[in-house]
């Protein structure tokens, strides 16, 4: 089951990160639904956090 999961996202992940990057760049505008909002990720918080995390390791 993992592998077929697999292979479906290694056949279509042009059209899925099209799609996330649209979702994401609407969620930085602020043109998504509220209730979709209390739902999702903070992305700017979390890039933030990684790059915190990434400079941590580094040091």
């Amino acid at each position: 089951m993992l592998e077929e999961q697999l292979t479906f996202l290694n056949n279509h992940k042009a059209e899925l990160f099209k799609k996330i990057n649209h979702f994401q760049n609407m969620f930085r505008k602020g043109h998504l639904d509220s209730r979709i909002i209390e739902r999702c990720c903070n992305f700017i918080l979390l890039e933030q956090k990684f790059e915190e995390y990434i400079n941590n390791i580094e040091d």
